[in-house]
């Protein structure tokens, strides 16, 4: 039945809400680095520079709005996860009817709703902001079709995410993994620089996290042709496919030797 996973998108949404101030503050995220670091591209690229096929105007275009996918793009998954296996509370979980996996990645999107709207608003506003300079969407699918391998690359990364925070099962914490993983996750998101501006660029576009900033980035500007969409879709779903796999098997592994220590 779904209506367990349901109501925990809505408990955590209700939430997030009663929180405004988080949210509000979380703005700060999608406005103020976009604002910051387009006087250092403006420095770089001014006088018509470019770096690889980006000018400023592109390079502009890419960081507004991989900053909102990357920024609103939960890579630690919960935290708490690791929490409850080290001090006993996961047993509270176990015995719900419903998916451990399922509930969490419920309750991650159902928190993270009324940021994404929010978010949504912050980036238009500096969108609008560096007008000069901001490129629009030339096909009206460009935009829609970005947010759906966004919205699946954040399914994969809390994946990824949650089967990192399921380490817990084999060490005491697990929040310096996530920690660590927060940073690399970012970067090899695109979400410092473009992954087709770095060396080995072949090796950071193999790797799953591209869906996640740079490739819906990328679709936004346009340099994604439609008949590439196919191909990189079936790709994004046999990551997730793999990723879900991982978690699961880490999940099955884990439990068989947890025993319920701090109950």
């Amino acid at each position: 039945m779904l209506r367990p996973y349901f109501r925990a998108v809505t408990v955590e949404t209700k939430t997030s809400l009663a929180y405004w101030g988080n949210v509000v503050g979380f703005l700060s995220a999608v406005l103020i680095p976009p604002l910051a670091v387009f006087f250092l591209w403006q420095a770089v690229l001014g006088a018509g520079g470019t770096l690889g096929s980006y000018d400023l105007s592109a390079m502009v275009t890419y960081y507004v709005v991989v900053q909102f996918f990357v920024a609103n793009t939960p890579f630690s998954a919960w935290y708490e996860i690791g929490e409850e296996i080290r001090n006993g509370r996961l047993l509270l979980w176990l015995v719900r009817p419903a998916s451990h996996y399922g509930l969490y990645l419920s309750r991650n999107l159902g928190g993270w709703i009324p940021y994404w709207l929010l978010s949504s608003l912050g980036a238009t506003v500096v969108a609008g902001i560096l007008h000069r300079y901001f490129l629009v969407p030339g096909e009206w699918w460009q935009a829609p079709v970005a947010v759906g391998f966004w919205l699946l690359g954040v399914i994969l990364a809390f994946n990824l995410g949650y089967t990192l925070n399921l380490l817990a099962f084999w060490t005491e914490r697990t929040t310096g993994f996530a920690g660590v993983a927060d940073v690399a996750a970012t970067f090899l998101s695109g979400g410092f620089v473009p992954l087709d501006v770095l060396p080995l660029r072949e090796v950071w576009l193999f790797l799953p996290f591209r869906f996640v900033g740079w490739l819906p980035a990328q679709i936004f500007l346009g340099r994604v042709k439609p008949g590439e969409l196919p191909l990189e879709f079936g790709v994004l779903v046999l990551w997730l496919a793999i990723s879900v796999v991982i978690a699961k098997g880490v999940w099955t592994l884990g439990l068989r030797r947890y025993r319920g220590a701090g109950i």
